[in-house]
């Protein structure tokens, strides 16, 4: 903050970083499990097989049934998609998202500015 107690262009910059930072975290996240839910379909069927068996100890069914994609594809999907805001995203790099991401969120933040500058004081 400046003398003022206002935020400058630094720090909101600095913000907006994190925030878009974030975001690709937890949608790589998400993609990642939305990708692979099918796997934990094939490893939850075949829990009692023999060659698995041995490291059942390492594992949490619970947790196991719940990354089917059964239970999880839909609820990934729709994060997926609240993240993305419906936008395909898959042939980007993550470079390419992270600038998208940071471009939404400047969006955001200048329309909420616009919004809310008539109950400030504005010079």
């Amino acid at each position: 903050m400046d003398q003022k107690g206002l935020f400058t262009d630094k720090e909101i910059e600095k913000v907006l970083h994190y925030i878009a930072m974030e975001t690709l975290i937890q949608y790589k996240q998400f993609k990642g499990q939305y990708d692979n839910c099918r796997d934990f379909d094939v490893i939850y069927e075949n829990r009692d097989h023999l060659q698995i068996k041995p490291f059942e100890k390492y594992v949490d069914h619970i947790v196991l049934q719940g990354m089917t994609s059964e239970v999880a594809e839909q609820r990934l999907k729709n994060s997926l998609d609240r993240f993305t805001r419906n936008r395909n995203l898959e042939n980007m790099s993550e470079t390419e998202i992270y600038d998208e991401l940071r471009k939404t969120y400047r969006k955001g933040l200048d329309v909420r500015v616009q919004q809310t500058k008539y109950m400030l004081r504005y010079p």
